[in-house]
């Protein structure tokens, strides 16, 4: 019984951000629900099994560092919360504030009534383990709501890599667009403010 704007966002942090809001701009936005594939870091997910994170942030947001006396050092003037994956050194996400300076973050919460209600649905979901082809996988798949979820510019293909993601940050899953969407709804500054009464988001991950 509602209205909905579906569209594709495009592979990518930047492409993300831009689609979604141009989505902002053009139409009256209550809610922005975003699902795509991803990576899942978590060593106790398999494929099939259906992530709703409730918050994301930017690991690639970073200082990629110098190589210095067989180690790497970021230059003086930056720093990162952070253990390193090589030269690789997340630092926050530096976003306009409502307080009129820049606010540093790296989480980006989605909207707890929307976390809700797909609590709500996953309770009450039981999710196929074969499709029509009568091809199935080796468990019924489960879906998780809550924890967190990750993303970058980089296609991860990379075991070391995504065993740092999901030390680091404790993440479940990573992909190319959600933190990116993440960041665009939420409330920074005053003029998002009134939109953000209004604006929920929240990032379902297969």
């Amino acid at each position: 019984g509602q209205p909905v704007v579906l569209f594709l966002s495009g592979v990518s942090m930047v492409n993300a951000a831009m689609t979604t809001q141009l989505a902002l701009d053009r139409f009256q936005i209550d809610a922005i629900v975003f699902s795509g594939i991803a990576g899942g870091v978590d060593p106790s997910l398999n494929i099939g099994d259906v992530v709703v994170a409730g918050q994301w942030g930017s690991y690639l947001e970073s200082i990629m560092a110098r190589e210095t006396d067989g180690g790497f050092a970021v230059p003086p003037f930056l720093d990162s919360p952070f253990p390193n994956y090589g030269m690789i050194f997340t630092s926050e996400t530096t976003v306009a504030s409502d307080r009129g300076q820049p606010e540093s973050r790296f989480w980006f919460p989605v909207d707890e009534i929307l976390l809700q209600t797909a609590r709500g649905v996953a309770d009450s979901t039981e999710l196929a383990d074969c499709n029509a082809e009568n091809a199935c996988l080796d468990r019924t798949p489960q879906i998780r709501v809550g924890g967190n979820g990750v993303s970058g510019s980089a296609f991860v293909d990379n075991a070391g890599l995504r065993e740092w993601i999901f030390e680091t940050f404790d993440a479940q899953v990573v992909d190319m667009e959600s933190a990116a969407v993440a960041q665009v709804a939420h409330p920074t500054t005053r003029q998002q403010q009134a939109r953000a009464a209004r604006v929920r988001a929240v990032m379902a991950l297969a």
